[in-house]
């Protein structure tokens, strides 16, 4: 639908600004905007230049980026195998380590959770009676529970997932009653994931068989803006050192200048 003189100038725009043959021709330039008036193959010549100039800048600093983080890409092949960046997730060692980390920490742990794990629930039953564990960590996890267990009769589920259901009634009966003072986090659940609650709890009510426990409405949450800051990471129920705590420990320490001896001492 473009005039021809317009089609002809894009083409040529485009192949002068982001296409040039290998290796740059001038000539193959000057073929290109020979159907075009002098002043509008100026301006496209200076563009060029423009282009290829902020390209030259792109790739210095793609290439001090990498330059930078040499050392860390070479390190991480140790990380990943060094039994010191590996913490013990055995349901006693966990709900021990847990007790003496920061409600940050805790945030990591429960944003990560494994809910169809039932040897460790435990450690986030634990959390979640804790005072100052953040509201953001608790919506996070009391969404995420609701979603597979909010329309669920408990007596009808299995005895793992009735021991998640119950948790997931404490911690919105905490909410509703201003148990978790500490509210920093922003909690990583999905806005459809809340909307289904919300539209559940409107279903059942408008049914005659309300919930038998609730949280604030959409319009009394208020949560913290902030990420959670943790010198550890949770994955596939693995718990380990994250990589920048862990080299830091490492250079304190000494370690790795015999790779992996030094793993082995």
């Amino acid at each position: 639908m473009l005039p021809a003189a317009a089609i002809v100038r894009l083409d040529a725009a485009l192949s002068v600004y982001f296409l040039p043959p290998e290796p740059e021709s001038e000539a193959h330039v000057d073929y290109l905007l020979r159907p075009l008036d002098a002043a509008t193959a100026k301006r496209m010549r200076q563009r060029r230049h423009a282009v290829h100039a902020m390209q030259a800048v792109a790739q210095q600093q793609e290439e001090a980026r990498k330059k930078a983080a040499a050392p860390d890409e070479e390190l991480k092949s140790q990380y990943w195998p060094c039994p010191h960046a590996a913490l013990s997730t055995e349901p006693d060692d966990f709900l021990l380590w847990i007790k003496d980390q920061t409600p940050d920490t805790w945030h990591v742990i429960v944003d990560s959770w494994d809910h169809n794990s039932d040897d460790r629930d435990s450690v986030i039953e634990w959390i979640f009676e804790q005072p100052n564990c953040d509201l953001g960590t608790a919506a996070q996890y009391f969404f995420i529970a609701a979603l597979g267990l909010a329309n669920e009769e408990p007596a009808q589920l299995s005895s793992g997932y009735r021991r998640k259901w119950h948790l997931m009634k404490r911690v919105a009966d905490n909410w509703q009653r201003g148990h978790y003072l500490r509210n920093e986090l922003q909690p990583s659940v999905q806005p459809s994931d809340v909307q289904y609650y919300d539209e559940l709890v409107a279903r059942r009510e408008a049914s005659g068989r309300p919930l038998p426990w609730t949280v604030p409405g959409p319009k009394l949450r208020r949560f913290g803006g902030r990420q959670a800051n943790s010198a550890y990471f949770y994955e596939d129920c693995h718990l380990r050192l994250g990589f920048t705590a862990w080299k830091q420990q490492r250079e304190q320490l000494g370690c790795g200048r015999d790779f992996p001896r030094c793993c082995q001492e």
